[in-house]
């Protein structure tokens, strides 16, 4: 599990990682100004939905790539970094909301809504970002 960790990390760290703010549809409804993971981040997410792996390891990989995903390397293109001015939320708040089991087990749980991997993601992060935890 660390060695995968380690290449997730290491593959997200060598990539650009930007996230971005675009609409989303989710089962015909529009929402707007959502922030999204990376394409990078969205696309190794997918790899962990698609994989053989106990339910268990799924959910800490993603909540391990959500969580770095959020990290701000001092671009100002990360998850938190747009969260923190789109959603008017703290940077302590988007980490402890990227970081949660809540996060990983609503994107694993979102098989039926009519939306792209992104859109459930950011959706579900903003959702959760909007009550206190």
């Amino acid at each position: 599990m660390k060695t995968v960790l380690a290449s997730l990390v290491l593959l997200l760290s060598a990539s650009a990682m930007s996230a971005e703010i675009i609409d989303c549809q989710i089962d015909g409804v529009v929402v707007k100004n959502v922030v999204v993971p990376s394409a990078q981040a969205t696309s190794s997410i997918q790899s962990v939905l698609d994989s053989d792996k106990e339910l268990a390891v799924k959910k800490q990989t993603i909540r391990s790539l959500i969580f770095i995903e959020s990290a701000s390397i001092g671009d100002g293109d990360s998850l938190c970094d747009l969260a923190t001015k789109q959603y008017k939320v703290s940077s302590e708040k988007c980490s402890k909301v990227t970081g949660s089991r809540d996060l990983a087990e609503s994107v694993i749980d979102s098989d039926d809504l009519d939306a792209s991997l992104e859109c459930k993601i950011g959706v579900s992060a903003q959702m959760l970002m909007q009550f206190n935890l």
